[in-house]
């Protein structure tokens, strides 16, 4: 029985199916960083400012999370990664 060798290109970027998966439809939790984020453009309120923001932090987070863990392909879960890092230093930075 030989196993036949993958690309780079297909262990990064293809899924099980051999499917290109770059970007899909947003989960639930992107719904709520994309909501969460068009609300910060229309208010200047700091007590709704802080709540959005809390809202589109976690939301984001948790993306990012479910993305590492569970991500289709490598590339998928490289990109929760970046996301859930520079969630995190943006946090530390400020």
């Amino acid at each position: 029985m030989t196993k036949t060798k993958k690309s780079l290109y297909s262990r990064i970027f293809l899924d099980k199916n051999n499917k290109l998966v770059l970007v899909q439809f947003p989960n639930t939790s992107l719904w709520v960083a994309i909501i969460a984020w068009l609300g910060l453009i229309f208010v200047d309120a700091s007590p709704y400012r802080d709540i959005l923001t809390f809202i589109y932090r976690i939301a984001l987070i948790s993306w990012g999370v479910l993305e590492i863990g569970w991500g289709d392909t490598i590339f998928r879960r490289i990109f929760g990664l970046v996301v859930l890092l520079s969630m995190g230093y943006g946090m530390i930075a400020r």
